[in-house]
């Protein structure tokens, strides 16, 4: 698999990638039960075992879920402040490499990439399991929006210009609605993995239009099988596929790599 690329599923028994160097940003949803946690450590697995990459998990559910990722020392995230300081390095950093490509008279990441013999830049990915939880401001104290509409500010940037740089959002949510996934969040996270709705609203606020594929309600008793999403994606038109979601049994992952946050960046985190 290249550069940026992960596997997101199969449709016809064929491998679905996800290339970020096309499609830089990825929005998963649906009802719960869908999936959407197991999509995440999927391609977080996949991330971690490619050594061009760097990446931040935001669980804020006391990161639980990426136990295993927190012990290799993967970056998980489970505070709104941690979240502000976050965004704040990867708006930081997108400046940086901004004139550095200005400076070296280069387009972009992938062009700048090709000219280096060595001390190559990663491409580094936001990676936010539930959305609601870090922009919902009505469930938030009034310290905690303040940071809020700063996370949502940085996110906004990135998802505009974070694909001439290499830094990507990858982020998913339950909830189709404006206030939890805003406007130039969705009009810029182009690609979109869709699960099961129950109202067909949803769908078109996600995709822009009602899709004629059919999703069945999620079986609540057995998990595995409620793994079916819509992908939508440019071709360079709007584009849409049934898919379904790989489960991590599906690689051959003995163990999660653990990742230097030490090369890669120009600036240091403060994570």
């Amino acid at each position: 698999m290249k550069e940026g690329q992960v596997a997101i599923g199969r449709s016809g028994g064929e491998e679905v990638i996800h290339d970020f160097s096309t499609h830089p940003h990825l929005l998963v949803s649906g009802i719960s039960y869908v999936g959407k946690s197991s999509v995440l450590r999927v391609l977080s697995h996949q991330l971690a075992f490619q050594e061009t990459n760097l990446f931040w998990i935001v669980d804020m559910r006391d990161g639980v879920e990426y136990m295993d990722f927190a012990s290799v020392g993967i970056k998980v995230l489970s505070s709104l402040e941690q979240v502000g300081n976050l965004l704040r390095d990867m708006e930081a950093e997108h400046e940086a490499r901004i004139q550095l490509f200005q400076k070296e008279q280069i387009q972009n990441f992938r062009r700048y990439n090709e000219k280096q013999t060595s001390q190559k830049l990663k491409r580094c990915y936001v990676i936010v399991d539930e959305l609601a939880l870090v922009l919902n401001d009505k469930a938030l104290t009034e310290e905690d929006v303040k940071v809020a509409q700063i996370i949502k500010e940085k996110m906004i940037r990135i998802a505009k210009q974070g694909r001439v740089t290499g830094i990507h959002l990858i982020l998913s949510t339950q909830y189709a609605h404006p206030d939890i996934v805003p406007y130039p969040i969705r009009d810029n996270v182009t690609s979109r993995l869709v699960g099961y709705f129950s109202d067909v609203s949803k769908y078109k606020f996600l995709l822009s239009q009602i899709p004629d594929i059919k999703l069945d309600y999620p079986d609540m008793n057995n998990i595995e099988l409620n793994r079916d999403f819509i992908y939508m994606f440019f071709d360079p038109g709007m584009c849409f596929e049934k898919i379904h979601s790989l489960r991590l049994n599906e690689f051959d992952f003995k163990c999660i790599p653990s990742i230097s946050y030490e090369k890669g960046m120009i600036l240091q985190t403060v994570l």
